[in-house]
């Protein structure tokens, strides 16, 4: 039981160098600015995407109407 305490400290102890080596370095401010791009581009797309359907669904109601 004290081995697999002793493991689990030791993971914690790495994790935490780590995460203070990441953020001491800048890469953490670079990895977040870049899922902050990423969600940007994610955004954009989905609002292109409803402005294509609200231009579909125009053109179908012009051709509706103009069949008529």
């Amino acid at each position: 039981m004290k081995a697999k305490w002793q493991q689990e400290l030791l993971k914690m102890s790495i994790w935490l160098i780590s995460e203070i080596f990441i953020n001491l370095s800048g890469l953490d401010t670079l990895a977040d600015y870049g899922e902050f791009t990423l969600q940007h581009k994610i955004n954009l797309l989905e609002n292109s995407s409803h402005v294509i359907a609200v231009l579909l669904s125009t053109e179908q109601n012009l051709v509706i109407t103009r069949l008529v």
